[in-house]
């Protein structure tokens, strides 16, 4: 995965735990897209008892397991499932290469934790 990508789905990986609330629904977009496996879907849901366990599973195989990138593919299923979440998770053209709207999620993150 790209390291830009990689270090923002990790920064952002516990609030998107807690804020994706259809996660079943990412994962099937996710499997159609051949992001997942028939094995990872079913061991995502073998292995987790919550939606929270799940993302954070799916994080981690999309960002340690995958040889490809699926940052974008991700991206797709936030877009039809939570879009809200999508608008933080796009990348900019820019030095850092993460969006202002990126920035602005996790700051807000950030103070939902304090």
């Amino acid at each position: 995965m790209d390291p830009k990508h990689k270090e923002l789905l990790e920064q952002c990986q516990e609030k998107l735990s807690e804020s994706v609330t259809d996660v079943d629904r990412v994962l099937e977009l996710l499997a159609q897209s051949g992001s997942l496996s028939p094995a990872e879907r079913a061991e995502l849901d073998r292995n987790c008892s919550s939606s929270a366990e799940k993302v954070h599973l799916l994080l981690k195989t999309l960002v340690e397991k995958k040889e490809r990138d699926h940052f974008q593919e991700f991206c797709w299923a936030l877009e039809k499932t939570h879009p809200v979440l999508l608008s933080a998770l796009l990348p900019a053209n820019n030095n850092t290469g993460v969006s202002q709207s990126s920035k602005l999620l996790h700051d807000e993150f950030q103070r939902t934790e304090t």
